[in-house]
């Protein structure tokens, strides 16, 4: 008897998650939805959660273990859960996190009775409902491109993109794959600890041609202290990389579109003022062929305000 074909892949990297793993593959077998595969990528942890992972294989054929030879980051592990994935859709929890109950089962049928390539619903963060009132205006309307690709942005005097999560999008194949080919070679196996979603997401919103919100909860973000992601004292060196990959990204894919130029000035000012220069220079210099490479892009290009030129101009003659 062959193997049945799974119609969703969840994928999700582990990284030293034996606390949660349990809990985390509870919430999807529990779900009605049973046309599945579970992708994990170990990445190389420190821990016993590829041990965890294999025990729990043996009572469910439908997890699917890879292990890394080394620690690759999130950025990099999901593309590699992505290019395994046979499923038609997928999506992308936190192995710390829950996925809630039918939430499997009503996207997949929301999905292919309306034919939409991405879906984005909501969460909790904690005990907090998030609900982004950037969408207010766009629940349940389909959006298709070219007319998505404006709604990246949004606001009068700020623009943003829309919001910056992964694990709350039900993605189809396909647009993921398309996604993949259209990041930027330069990043494509660069290590990231943080903005990998905001990367993601970035490239999803161009590349997706249907999209809808949907005002339903699927997911429970629950925060955890040993993230990287909230602890901002943590591999300062890797963060502060990851956040210039992310600029780099955001400069090279915008050169064709204001709207997006201003959102790249945005991020340089958010950049600026997150990271203290000075105090962090051991790091430019350390790289400073990287870094250099980045600083004079935006110095060069037209539509950098003059005080943020003059400060990475600064930074420029410090680091030489």
């Amino acid at each position: 008897m062959h193997k049945q074909i799974p119609k969703i892949s969840i994928i999700s990297p582990i990284y030293n998650r034996e606390k949660y793993i349990l809990r985390f593959l509870i919430s999807i077998q529990s779900q009605d939805f049973k046309e599945i595969e579970i992708i994990l990528i170990d990445d190389f942890s420190l821990d016993n959660s590829s041990a965890l992972i294999e025990k729990y294989q043996k009572k469910d054929e439908r997890i699917i273990l890879i292990k890394n030879k080394k620690n690759k980051g999130t950025f990099i592990c999901r593309n590699i859960g992505a290019l395994y994935s046979k499923g038609q859709y997928i999506i992308l929890p936190d192995p710390d996190d829950i996925i809630t109950e039918e939430i499997l089962k009503y996207l997949y049928n929301y999905s292919v009775k309306y034919k939409y390539e991405m879906i984005r619903f909501n969460m909790y963060i904690g005990n907090k409902r998030v609900f982004n009132n950037n969408f207010n205006s766009l629940e349940k309307r389909a959006i298709f491109q070219p007319e998505l690709s404006t709604y990246l942005f949004h606001g009068k005097k700020r623009l943003q993109l829309l919001d910056y999560n992964v694990c709350n999008k039900f993605i189809k194949r396909e647009a993921y794959i398309r996604a993949i080919y259209n990041i930027p070679k330069f990043c494509i196996n660069q290590y990231m600890i943080i903005a990998e979603d905001q990367i993601m997401n970035y490239i999803l919103y161009r590349v997706v041609k249907s999209f809808i919100f949907i005002n339903k909860i699927g997911y429970y973000y629950i925060k955890n202290k040993q993230s990287v992601t909230l602890n901002v004292q943590e591999i300062s060196e890797q963060r502060l990389k990851s956040w210039f990959i992310y600029l780099k990204i955001v400069f090279h894919i915008s050169k064709s579109n204001e709207y997006e130029k201003i959102m790249a000035n945005e991020l340089l000012n958010i950049i600026i003022n997150k990271f203290n220069f000075k105090h962090n220079l051991k790091f430019f210099k350390k790289e400073k062929m990287f870094y250099n490479d980045i600083i004079k892009l935006y110095i060069d290009c037209k539509y950098i305000t003059n005080k943020n030129k003059i400060i990475l101009k600064n930074l420029m003659n410090i680091i030489v």
